[in-house]
């Protein structure tokens, strides 16, 4: 019961790009607010700042606090301002193009001055490998192993920092997709390498290769936010489950937000 007593405490935090609003819910049901401004490009120093401050005027400690749910901007700001990680895409030999192809049509047919936003990643990080499966599960290309030692050496000459892997039929046959990630995991530690497998299991190409791009593109900003915010909390003796808006609405766990920020693209206006 004095567990209970002491968790009972919840926060709900919202990062915007001028201030940053928190809310604070003590074990009456008595609700405290407070505005602080933005601190970019650490925006998790307002949110942190915001809770002490609150703790200090409600009585309470880091330790009382349950649940934290948070919305943030930090995911959109990294594609809007196009500073994300320097990422690679790695995909089935002939499909590099599917990033600039999209779905052909253009959102105003008859606007003749149309251009299309450039890709999250260049040409020159999108690279091929020998493989291919059939829509019916068939290998039609071996997976030629041999070629990825030399393809880690690729990665690491241009500095990449997150890898994206997207292979033809993959959401139903993910065999050659986990291999490749394997070798990569193993072979370049500290660099996130984003399966469209484990993030969007689905079919179509297009959307399935831009959506694990913008997870690898955005993947180690998110990573290291919260992973600040998570430090920042530890300070307050705050150990209390963090939990992020998605762009859906609901909430999520910090390390399901880490490794799949694309679901959180649009956290800060959902929430």
């Amino acid at each position: 019961m004095k567990v209970e007593e002491r968790q009972s405490i919840r926060v709900g935090a919202d990062v915007g790009g001028t201030f940053t609003d928190v809310v604070l819910i003590d074990d009456e049901g008595r609700v405290h607010t407070h505005k602080v401004p933005s601190t970019p490009p650490d925006y998790e120093k307002a949110v942190l700042d915001a809770i002490e401050q609150m703790l200090g005027g409600a009585g309470s400690k880091g330790s009382e606090i349950g649940q934290i749910s948070h919305g943030t901007t930090v995911a959109t700001n990294a594609v809007l301002e196009r500073r994300g990680a320097v990422t690679a895409l790695i995909t089935t030999r002939g499909f590099r193009d599917v990033l600039e192809l999209r779905r052909i049509r253009a959102p105003q047919i008859y606007d003749l001055f149309f251009s299309k936003p450039p890709p999250l990643i260049e040409r020159s990080l999108r690279l091929e490998i020998s493989e291919r499966m059939s829509a019916d599960g068939d290998v039609l290309v071996p997976l030629k192993e041999s070629e990825l030692p030399e393809l880690v050496e690729k990665l690491q000459e241009e500095g990449v920092e997150s890898v994206a892997v997207c292979l033809l039929h993959s959401y139903a046959f993910p065999r050659n997709e986990q291999a490749v990630g394997e070798f990569l995991r193993r072979n370049m530690p500290g660099v996130p390498v984003s399966l469209s497998c484990e993030v969007l299991p689905e079919r179509k190409e297009y959307e399935r290769t831009a959506t694990t791009a913008v997870n690898a593109y955005v993947r180690p900003v998110m990573e290291s936010y919260l992973k600040s915010m998570r430090n920042g909390l530890k300070g307050m003796q705050i150990e209390a489950p963090l939990l992020i808006m998605q762009s859906a609405g609901g909430l999520t766990p910090e390390e399901d937000a880490a490794t799949r920020p694309v679901f959180a693209l649009e956290s800060g206006p959902a929430a």
